[in-house]
């Protein structure tokens, strides 16, 4: 009895033991299910290669539009909510090394701020950070966006602000990027814009996401060539297309217009579309009017009335109008300006090999002829 009372209280030691292991595991291992989770999900779906990894706190694992705000650029999105720097340095062998991305950009430190660490020691885990990850891939760019302001933690303003100027500071030195989101996101009188965040006062809304994305995107395409990005849209003659695949040339000229009155701007270069195709046999001429989102009833106002006004089926087979979000679609191409016209060069992938704005010139049209001439397609100015 003796003997099977006390191997009860050994088993039932054992049991109570598990638990209490697994929960001093877990204090000494924060956010190790989060880590764990996107360990399975690479093993279930290979993240995409050559990617740029987006890493941080619950502000980062919010922009659920990554894909949409940054079109033809690979992503990896790995945040997780409530983290701070040093649970992002404290797990960088885990959640960037393993991508060997293409690029970085990183956000936390407001969760730090709240939590009582100082200015100082919020640098020193960002170091961390960068050295951990350059260790492993040096000289891979990094970009930190600042820490932001919010109307939930406003009281902490001022131990925000030290941090962002520490850490600005060492990224000059550091070879790291830098971007100030914190001041962008505060109104005329000098505090956050309400509606850059939801009821909380502290994650953003889309329209917080709409300015970080302005923000970022210069780093995130700095290395890439300008692409013209996916989506579907349908030409005049009512046929779907998947865009850039079914441009169906090896080089394609697109007119890309975005205003009723650039109309004489694409006829001066459309009326020479003859003498291009004999430069470079083959190559496919598209009109591309670009127009923000409309309704349904809108829309097929707006093509109505062009049908009519382009009497040539062919024409209207190679005009492709799209009535999409205008912003990430000019971010891709690397177009800023709407009050004019594009002539852009692009292949099959939608890469823009060659390009020229405005009017056609006789420079311009030189120049176009003598990429079209030359034998390596991916070859460019």
């Amino acid at each position: 009895m003796i003997r099977t009372a006390a191997l009860a209280a050994i088993v039932l030691a054992g049991v109570l033991a598990r638990p209490l292991a697994a929960r001093a595991a877990d204090a000494a291992a924060p956010f190790e299910s989060d880590i764990e989770a996107f360990e399975a999900a690479d093993r279930a779906h290979a993240p995409p290669k050559d990617a740029v990894l987006f890493v941080g706190s619950s502000s980062i694992r919010f922009w659920e539009s990554l894909a949409q705000d940054f079109p033809g650029v690979p992503v990896i999105n790995r945040g997780f909510g409530g983290s701070g720097v040093d649970d992002c340095a404290r797990y960088a062998e885990r959640i960037v090394v393993p991508y060997h991305p293409r690029r970085v950009v990183f956000y936390a430190g407001d969760n730090d701020v709240a939590a009582g660490r100082s200015p100082e020691a919020v640098l020193a885990d960002f170091k961390t950070f960068v050295e951990k990850v350059r260790a492993a891939q040096p000289g891979v760019p990094i970009l930190f966006v600042s820490i932001k302001p919010s109307l939930a933690r406003w009281s902490l303003v001022d131990r925000i602000r030290r941090t962002n100027e520490l850490i600005r500071g060492y990224a000059a030195g550091a070879g790291v990027a830098y971007v100030d989101a914190f001041t962008p996101m505060l109104g005329p009188d000098g505090r956050p814009r309400r509606a850059l965040f939801r009821a909380d006062g502290l994650h953003m809304t889309p329209r917080g996401y709409a300015l970080w994305t302005s923000l970022v995107d210069p780093f995130v395409r700095e290395d890439r060539p300008a692409m013209f990005p996916p989506l579907s849209a349908e030409t005049l003659e009512r046929r779907s297309v998947s865009l850039p695949g079914d441009f169906a040339a090896d080089r394609s000229l697109l007119l890309v217009a975005f205003q009723h009155k650039q109309r004489a701007l694409v006829d001066s270069w459309d009326r020479r579309a003859e003498e291009f195709r004999a430069a470079a046999p083959g190559l496919a001429v598209f009109e591309i009017p670009t127009i923000g989102k409309m309704s349904r009833m809108t829309r097929w106002f707006i093509t109505s009335g062009m049908r009519r006004g382009i009497p040539d089926a062919a024409a209207r087979d190679h005009t492709i109008t799209l009535f999409i979000d205008k912003a990430p679609f000019k971010r891709a191409l690397k177009i800023e300006d709407e009050n004019t016209i594009y002539a852009l060069v692009v292949n099959r992938s939608g890469e823009v090999l060659w390009r020229a704005s405005g009017a056609y010139e006789d420079a311009k049209g030189k120049s176009l002829r003598d990429f079209l001439q030359r034998p390596d397609p991916a070859g460019g100015p």
